[in-house]
């Protein structure tokens, strides 16, 4: 898919909004997504997020969660 967001930081919080539309087959998940996430920065380089991802921009489709890593943050 494709998407475009914004994020809103303050402290090691980000507040994070994306909406986006899939290039693919929607496979019965409508045109288009809004994943509205939180993430919080552990280090420099690590953090963990936990998000919503919708469909057709309303109805709650799955919680996503996961630990990432920056590897060029510098």
């Amino acid at each position: 898919g494709v998407h475009g967001g914004y994020a809103f930081s303050f402290y090691k919080f980000d507040i994070r909004m994306q909406v986006g539309t899939y290039i693919g087959g929607q496979k019965g998940k409508g045109m288009f997504f809004m994943r509205p996430a939180l993430r919080y920065h552990i280090s420099k380089t690590v953090f963990a997020q936990i998000g919503l991802k919708t469909l057709n921009g309303g109805k709650a489709d799955y919680i996503e969660y996961g630990i990432g890593f920056k590897p060029f943050s510098w």
